[in-house]
């Protein structure tokens, strides 16, 4: 169902998302495993894209929990790398530094070259609305030449326009 959801999602099929993901939930009620986690995750996400933040960060606040308990350092720093983003949206830099940090840290011990490269942009992103270009020089840099490695295009092209402001 989850990933049923997520096609109607990327297709701009928004309620039929919204109905298989609660429904997807709605089946793993009362597991809290990893399955539950990334259902929260979802809702999250879907959520976080309709700009309705208190209830992304409900479900992200659900996942983040399950992660814990289930020792799931990927999933943990996928929703923090989520709330983050919620954060910068909100202008609440303190907040978005210190989850992409613990994001990247997570991303790291996981060995997830992209995960990290997008830890990486969302700290230059950070850095640069907090006016430390030098630091978001750095993580864009750093984000952008992870990326062409990987040759993870879009993640390329959007390391370059972030970094790009940070010269103009």
């Amino acid at each position: 169902l989850q990933m049923c959801a997520f096609n109607y999602w990327v297709s701009g099929q928004r309620d039929k998302a919204l109905e298989m993901a609660y429904a997807s939930r709605n089946q793993l009620a009362g597991i809290k495993d990893e399955g539950m986690g990334w259902s929260d995750f979802q809702l999250a996400v879907f959520h976080s894209d309709l700009k309705d933040y208190s209830a992304a960060l409900k479900y992200f606040d659900n996942a983040a929990e399950i992660a814990k308990q289930n020792n799931s350092t990927y999933q943990l720093a996928r929703v923090q790398s989520g709330q983050g983003a919620i954060a910068i949206a909100q202008d609440r830099l303190e907040d978005a530094l210190l989850l992409a940090e613990e994001s990247l840290i997570g991303f790291r011990n996981c060995g997830h070259t992209t995960a990290v490269s997008r830890a990486l942009n969302d700290l230059g992103v950070i850095y640069f609305k907090l006016g430390n270009k030098v630091a978001a020089k750095h993580n864009l840099t750093e984000a952008m030449e992870m990326r062409r490695s990987a040759n993870y295009i879009p993640g390329l092209i959007t390391s370059l326009i972030e970094l790009s402001k940070v010269y103009l």
